[in-house]
């Protein structure tokens, strides 16, 4: 089980905007998938990185959590959209890459609104 990287408590969405305490909440709980050594692994890579994946399922996360399971899908779009969780074409739809923040901004350049 991995710790989230301390740095993304203070996450923002790709426009430098606080992201919502739920979807902090929803990317720390995510974290807690990833095998300590993958992300340590990961986390002291220098440039592209395979990012460690985890399976998501809303209706899971709702319960956890005690919320409807259409709020964490929000959640899960503002952790797409500001680039810390990412789908990958080749993976199952459930299937999410997670970003610290190092990678994201650099996942944010190629890909992120102003690319």
């Amino acid at each position: 089980m991995a710790e989230m990287p301390r740095e993304l408590f203070s996450a923002t969405s790709a426009e430098g905007d606080p992201l919502s305490p739920g979807a902090k909440v929803v990317l720390a709980y995510l974290w807690t998938f990833v095998d300590a050594n993958l992300a340590a692994t990961y986390r002291n890579r220098k440039g592209p990185a395979k990012a460690p994946r985890v399976i998501c399922d809303p209706e899971e996360i709702g319960k956890v959590f005690q919320i409807d399971a259409e709020a964490v899908r929000r959640h899960l779009r503002a952790l797409k959209d500001a680039g810390y969780a990412v789908h990958h074409q080749d993976d199952a739809d459930s299937s999410l890459a997670l970003l610290d923040g190092k990678h994201r901004d650099e996942y944010l350049k190629v890909f992120g609104p102003k690319a």
